[in-house]
């Protein structure tokens, strides 16, 4: 009896042995991280619009007696569809196609803010 049961756990833990040795195959991580992954794109393509945001918010810091009050405002608008878009995406509620659309138009006009920055920044007589 003793034998059979011996037997059973020294079968058992080969067994088990092997199945984890095949779970454990560099190749199939190697295949997970070239998947292609629709969230994290997306995930992606959010992180860069908050950079952008950021880096227009610094630029308004930065020129803050020279920069209008539209385009301020403006930023302000743009920041809170970013916050919006931002909370659709981590709840889960949204659809990709519309999430993309969106995105694309934030990002539109965060370049259009970008370039009304820098025209007023361009003075032919400003010495920097």
């Amino acid at each position: 009896m003793k034998k059979l049961i011996l037997l059973l756990v020294v079968g058992i833990s080969l067994g088990s042995s092997a199945v984890f040795a095949a779970e454990y195959n560099s190749s199939d991580y190697r295949r997970a991280a070239y998947a292609y992954n629709h969230g994290g794109r997306l995930d992606r393509q959010i992180d860069q619009l908050e950079r952008m945001l950021s880096r227009v918010r610094w630029q308004i810091r930065q020129y803050r007696y020279r920069v209008d009050w539209r385009i301020r405002r403006e930023v302000q608008d743009i920041s809170g569809d970013v916050n919006r878009l931002n909370w659709k995406y981590r709840s889960g509620n949204y659809s990709s196609y519309r999430l993309r659309r969106e995105i694309e138009r934030l990002r539109d006009r965060l370049e259009n803010v970008q370039e009304r920055l820098r025209a007023r920044t361009t003075d032919p007589y400003e010495r920097g």
